[in-house]
C-alpha cells in the first residue's frame, strides 16, 4: 500500500475536515448551527493519526533490514516535521497573529515560544501559537515509541489488540486515580494504535469494492462528528470508536478505481501537511483584504493554495529530500547477514 489511493483519500478528507472547521468558524459559526464544527475538525485530526501510524508502520517494514532502522526513522521524521513547523511558528510570532482568527493575540513568553518550536507545548502547559499545531506534539511523541510498537506488531493482530486494550485500560485506571481526563499521551494512544491494527490486517482478502471506501470514510467522519456533538463529555471515547472502526475497515476495501478521485486525493494528500499549517494564515490574509464575503471566500482559496505550494516546494519537499539523504548516508547500511555454516 505504498502508493494507495485509499490512503490518499483518507488523508485528503482528514485535512479537508480541519480546513472546513476553520472556514466555518472564521465566517461566523461558533457552534450555533445544529452541529458544532469543532468536532468535525477533531475528527479530521484523529483520522490523520490513524493514517500516519499506518503509513509509518509500512515505512518501517520497508526499512527493517537496514542496520539502524530506528535512527533512520527518527532522522527522516525530524526533517519531515520540524523545518516547516519552525518556519510557521517563527513567522506567526513575528507577525503578531492570534492562534485563530476569532481569538485575540496573546503574549508569547520564551517558554511558549520554545515549546512551540520543539513541539512539546502539551508537556509544558503552553498554548499553540498557531492553532493547528496542537496535534503535532502528540504525533512527535508517538514517533518515539513507534519503532517499539512496530516490533510488537510484527507478532500479529493479537499484539495490536493487546496494546489497544492496555492503553484503554490505563486510561480507565488513571481516570479513577486522577481528576484529569486528558491523561496526557495515554488517551491518545488508541488513536494511533488503530493504524497499527490496520497494519496487522493488511494481508487479508479484500472484501468490498473501492467505491464503497468513499462512503465508509465520509460516513464514519460524519457519524463521529454527530456523536461528538451529542456526547460532548464523551468525545475521547467517540474518537476511539471512529479510529478503531477505520483501523478495521481500511484493510477490507479494494483500491479506488476512479481516475479523478485518485488524482484529486493524491494531490491533496501530497500537500496536506503544508495545507494544515498554511490555511489559518491564508484565512487571516483573506479576511483582512476585504470586508465582502465573496472576495474573502475567494481569497481563502487563493491564499491557501499559494501558501501551501510555497511551503511544500520551498521548505517541506526539499527538507524531506535532505532528511532522506542524511538518514540513508548515516544509518541505512544493510544489517550484516550471518554466514551460513
Amino acid at each position: 500500500m505504498k502508493d494507495s489511493a485509499n490512503l490518499d483519500f483518507l488523508r485528503a478528507w482528514a485535512v479537508a475536515a480541519v480546513f472546513l472547521n476553520h472556514l466555518f468558524y472564521t465566517f461566523g459559526n461558533r457552534g450555533n448551527w445544529f452541529l458544532d464544527t469543532r468536532f468535525l475538525g477533531r475528527a479530521g485530526v484523529l483520522v490523520f493519526f490513524v493514517h500516519t501510524s499506518l503509513v509509518l508502520m509500512l515505512s518501517m517494514r520497508r526499512t527493517a533490514s537496514i542496520a539502524h532502522p530506528a535512527l533512520h526513522f527518527y532522522v527522516r521524521r525530524a526533517f519531515r516535521i520540524y523545518p516547516l513547523s519552525i518556519v510557521c511558528v517563527t513567522a506567526y510570532v513575528v507577525a503578531g497573529l492570534p492562534p485563530d482568527l476569532w481569538e485575540s493575540a496573546r503574549r508569547i513568553s520564551p517558554l511558549v515560544m520554545a515549546s512551540n518550536l520543539l513541539l512539546m507545548q502539551n508537556l509544558t502547559g503552553g498554548f499553540s501559537v498557531l492553532s493547528p499545531l496542537w496535534s503535532l506534539p502528540f504525533e512527535i511523541q508517538m514517533y518515539v515509541v513507534l519503532p517499539l510498537v512496530y516490533a510488537a506488531a510484527r507478532r500479529g493482530r493479537s499484539a495490536a489488540v493487546a496494546m489497544i486494550l492496555g492503553s484503554v485500560g490505563a486510561c480507565g485506571v488513571l481516570k479513577v486515580l486522577t481528576a484529569d481526563y486528558a491523561l496526557g499521551l495515554i488517551a491518545y494512544a488508541p488513536y494511533f494504535l488503530a493504524g497499527v491494527l490496520a497494519f496487522t490486517m493488511l494481508s487479508g482478502r479484500k472484501r468490498w469494492n473501492g467505491g464503497w471506501w468513499i462512503v465508509a470514510v465520509l460516513g464514519s467522519m460524519a457519524g463521529a462528528t454527530v456523536v461528538m456533538n451529542v456526547l460532548k463529555h464523551g468525545v475521547t471515547i467517540a474518537g476511539w470508536c471512529l479510529c478503531l472502526a477505520l483501523g478495521v475497515l481500511i484493510p477490507q476495501f479494494e483500491e479506488i478505481r476512479s481516475h479523478w478521485v485518485r488524482a484529486a486525493s493524491h494531490t491533496v494528500a501530497k500537500y496536506s501537511y503544508s495545507i494544515y499549517l498554511s490555511h489559518v494564515p491564508a484565512m487571516w490574509i483573506a479576511v483582512h483584504i476585504s470586508n465582502r464575503f465573496p472576495v474573502q471566500l475567494a481569497g481563502v482559496g487563493f491564499f491557501t493554495v499559494a501558501l501551501s505550494l510555497a511551503a511544500y516546494h520551498g521548505i517541506e519537499a526539499p527538507m524531506i529530500g535532505i532528511g532522506k539523504r542524511v538518514a540513508d548516508g548515516a544509518f541505512a547500511r544493510r544489517a550484516p547477514v550471518a554466514a551460513v555454516k
